[in-house]
């Protein structure tokens, strides 16, 4: 969905799922699915604990239905709900444990021609499931398709210990509904029993967009807002980011919490490297329960008054000890007159917060999913799966009752209208909040039917669980609220959604409005008054050390204690504000000062202290290094001298960008010999930093570089071969060619040459730079027989023609010749009889079965010991016109 500002989006990464209840949340058998293969039955609760072959149910965890061998295993979904469990059967012939559709009809209103993909979760549940003989080997079955493309390399269930694993197969529908089945072709009966959930029918991937809802903070604490990304389209898995400024926050999950108040940048990157931005996400400032004052003190027998603020409810006060002189506790304003130090607390309890973000769509279409289509400002069509944002229902779709929101009712105010879906069981609105564990939540909503006919049937789902499903009046523009409870526990992030399970294409249209979820907030804070007498702690505190010449240094002191006192310093030599006691660090002498603090509080003279040293500032002694040695092929290293204190640290630039050395005992501080040019910007030691200024440049003209080649390297005996060049040829230097590894025999200069062609040869090149010579680049000019011919593509289509990639020459030029394919995923389709190519030619076939057309990678080796380089490239199966 998008507005004019924002696109919201879902979390599935393909579009909308097209099958009905492929997370098994909605029942068994007859709700998006059947089982008809032979040998399958179904188990129902209570479970005995032990399967036969052939047993499957519908249930949250696979140890319930045989406790000698499952595993506690809980469903992908989220963790809670249910997944489809299997006890595989024994019996041959593909028999179906899973077909698409309510009655096995498959999945309809496809597009012909499109590319969809069938996507699946395997578990292994068995301890008998030891290796891959012993998993599921799960495969699928379609009808009316064009073709088919497997995704996944392997369709056989992972390991028990290695969890959930997905698979994913592309289809092309010939017509525009497709069954889908799907079986075992494992009939072992050890092991082989396997849980199977979220299984979807997925359109093209739509392009990436992002989405966000956010979470204000609670009364109490600072940085506690919270901000959900959302992703749609492009290609999983997702990485989320955002930053304010100053901090960059990234994770896999979407949901960031703990945050303080500030302006937000988002971007959603997707698995191909798509970006998508959205910046400017205000989290407000809270409103806090404060006390003023806060922590101070007064003298023995005085009274003191709190004032509390930042609750619109009562206030509760309490003092620890107990303070009899505390009266009217539930006042915002207290005055009290503790005969000892004592902490009062004040608490205030708030039912009123929302954490639905938008929940009355008075903002619009932004800050939650939906899986249907968005339409504005209208939907004249009357399109299904769709819904919009408006005040009028009628104004949207004309077929519609004129029904106005909830929240205000006059026509102005904003809701959610909805169109219903005729298939596929996915969220017409989902948000993600941020909540506490353990605590009691109450969300409610409020729905109303916009036509007569077959009303909503709206299922509330909390982190995948169930909650309800609430049937809607048949009633028009009648708002019925709906309600449920919530216990948290260990979550801390609540995804809530809304689904209709009602898919008529007749009615099936409502509106939601004012979708509220809240909790008791408590929220505390406190002040301690201190009753003051001799030997206070007055606080007084400076830095320890202070770099001699920085900026003035200010004190530090006790709140609860007036600053009226005086400072004096001892030895002389520092200089410090007698009033304030500031410090300015200009000509101060190199040393360690006492500072004392005289006041008097409740007419009694107090004392305090404080030690600091002014420590002087490192120098730059020297800058030098980054001469190119010949012998060791490099430069010298760019070294930093210094004098001062340990730990030295220097920062500076190499070719614009920062770098550092940090926390060094040893001078002088190398800073490596990596070319380029070296900047200085500052020196460090324990204490101090000073700005330095030093500049080396290690230039890349210096280096003899090892050449690097262009041009062909194999040629036809006798034709005419290629021009070979140099492409990395410096400025300051020349390049000499040998036809021997030793070096021993140069036959020419110059960045090109034209290599001999009668027969096979290795040409070595090197560069001299100021009487230096480099390291030396070798190229081997493979000269191949004339009658030597690779064909770039075959039709194995079984009519005489062209059935086998025939290499034409192979066998009688090279005697240890092997041939070697592979698919895009670099597995090995066929190998061949090394030196016998002519009678083991590749049909185009892998363990007997005729590949797709395509491109394939080949790699053609020549020789055991590598003495001539192989060849590789790709050959094409195609299909003759």
């Amino acid at each position: 969905m998008f507005s004019a500002a924002v696109l919201n989006v879902s979390e599935i990464a393909l579009g909308q799922n097209l099958l009905n209840n492929g997370s098994f949340e909605f029942g068994g058998p007859g709700n998006g699915f059947i089982v008809d293969g032979q040998g399958y039955q179904q188990l129902n609760q209570p479970y005995s604990g032990t399967t036969n072959p052939g047993d499957y149910a519908i249930h949250n965890n696979a140890f319930d239905l045989n406790t000698s061998f499952f595993y506690s295993i809980h469903d992908h979904t989220s963790g809670n709900g249910n997944m489809l469990l299997v006890d595989a059967t024994n019996i041959g012939g593909n028999q179906a444990f899973w077909k698409a559709g309510n009655n096995g009809g498959g999945v309809c209103n496809l597009v012909i021609g499109q590319t969809y993909q069938l996507r699946y979760w395997l578990h292994s549940i068995s301890s008998t499931s030891t290796n891959a003989a012993t998993c599921a080997n799960i495969q699928a079955v379609f009808n009316n398709i064009q073709s088919s493309n497997p995704i996944s390399t392997s369709f056989i269930a992972p390991l028990p210990a290695l969890g959930w694993a997905e698979y994913i197969v592309e289809f092309i529908p010939s017509n525009s509904c497709v069954n889908i089945a799907l079986y075992d072709s494992n009939i072992g009966i050890t092991g082989n029993d396997f849980a199977i959930d979220d299984i979807q029918v997925l359109p093209p991937a739509s392009p990436l967009a992002i989405d966000y809802s956010i979470g204000e903070m609670n009364c109490s604490d600072s940085t506690s807002a919270f901000i959900a990304l959302y992703a749609v389209g492009g290609t999983a898995p997702f990485s989320f980011q955002i930053s304010n400024g100053t901090s960059v926050f990234n994770n896999t999950t979407g949901n960031f919490n703990s945050l303080a108040a500030g302006s937000y940048n988002a971007q959603i990157i997707d698995d191909l490297g798509n970006t998508v931005a959205s910046n400017g996400i205000i989290l407000q400032q809270g409103t806090y329960l404060e006390i003023t004052p806060k922590d101070t003190s007064i003298c023995p027998n005085s009274s003191i008054t709190l004032i509390a603020s930042g609750s619109p409810n009562n206030y509760n006060w309490s003092a620890i000890p107990v303070d009899p002189t505390l009266q009217f506790a539930n006042n915002d304003t207290v005055s009290m007159g503790p005969g000892q130090t004592t902490t009062y607390t004040v608490s205030t309890n708030d039912l009123n917060v929302n954490l639905v973000y938008n929940g009355t769509f008075e903002l619009g279409d932004q800050g939650f999913m939906s899986n249907y289509a968005p339409f504005y400002p209208n939907n004249p069509s009357g399109q299904q799966a769709a819904y919009g944002i408006t005040n009028n229902a009628s104004f949207w779709y004309n077929g519609f009752s004129p029904c106005v929101d909830h929240t205000y009712a006059n026509g102005i105010g904003k809701m959610m209208v909805v169109d219903g879906a005729t298939s596929g069981t996915n969220p017409f609105w989902e948000q993600n909040i941020q909540v506490e564990p353990n605590k009691n939540y109450n969300f409610h909503y409020f729905a109303q039917s916009l036509t007569t006919s077959n009303p909503g049937h709206v299922h509330v789902a909390f982190n995948g669980i169930t909650q309800g499903i609430d049937t809607l009046s048949s009633t028009t523009c009648d708002w019925i609220s709906y309600n449920y409870s919530w216990f948290s526990g260990s979550d801390s992030i609540l995804k809530i959604q809304l689904t209709d399970l009602n898919f008529s294409s007749i009615g099936n249209d409502f509106a939601i409005d004012d979708l509220h979820l809240s909790t008791l907030y408590s929220c505390t804070n406190h002040t301690q008054v201190i009753i003051s007498t001799e030997n206070l702690d007055l606080g007084l505190n400076y830095p320890v050390n202070i770099c001699k010449n920085s900026a003035t240094v200010g004190v530090q002191l006790n709140p609860m204690y007036p600053l009226n006192g005086t400072f004096n310093v001892v030895p002389a030599g520092l200089n410090v504000n007698p009033i304030n006691g500031t410090i300015n660090p200009n000509n101060a002498g190199i040393g360690t000062y006492t500072i004392v603090y005289t006041t008097q509080v409740c007419n009694q003279i107090q004392y305090d202290s404080s030690t600091v040293t002014i420590r002087p500032l490192p120098t730059l002694l020297q800058l030098s290094g980054g001469a190119y040695n010949c012998s060791n092929q490099n430069f010298e290293s760019v070294s930093v001298s210094a004098n001062g204190g340990l730990n030295w640290s220097v920062y500076y630039t190499l070719n614009g960008q920062n770098q550092s050395l940090l926390n060094q005992n040893t001078l002088p501080l190398n800073l490596g010999n990596t070319p380029g040019n070296y900047i200085l910007d500052s020196i460090s030691d324990a204490y101090c930093t000073v700005a330095v200024i030093g500049t080396i440049n290690l230039d890349t003209l210096e280096i003899p570089l090892i050449p690097q080649f262009v041009g062909d390297s194999i040629f036809c005996e006798d034709d005419l071969v290629g021009l070979i060049t140099i492409t990395n040829p410096n400025a300051n230097g020349t390049i000499t060619w040998y036809n021997d590894a030793s070096l021993s025999t140069p036959f020419g200069t110059g960045i090109e040459f034209y290599p001999g062609n009668e027969v096979t040869t290795v040409y070595y090149a090197t560069q001299t730079v100021n009487g230096c010579e480099g390291n030396a680049a070798s190229i081997t000019i493979q000269i191949l027989p004339c009658g030597f011919v690779i064909p770039s593509a075959f039709t194995p289509d079984n009519d005489g023609q062209n059935d086998v990639w025939d290499i034409i020459g192979i066998d009688a030029k090279y005697s240890e010749n092997e041939v070697q394919i592979f698919n895009r995923w670099g597995e090995m389709l066929y190998t061949s009889t090394k030196g016998d190519y002519s009678n083991s030619k590749w049909d185009g076939t892998f363990n007997n079965v005729l590949l797709p057309v395509g491109s394939y990678y080949y790699i053609i080796n020549f020789s055991d010991d590598g003495s001539i380089k192989p060849i590789n490239g790709t050959v094409s199966i195609i299909k003759k016109k």
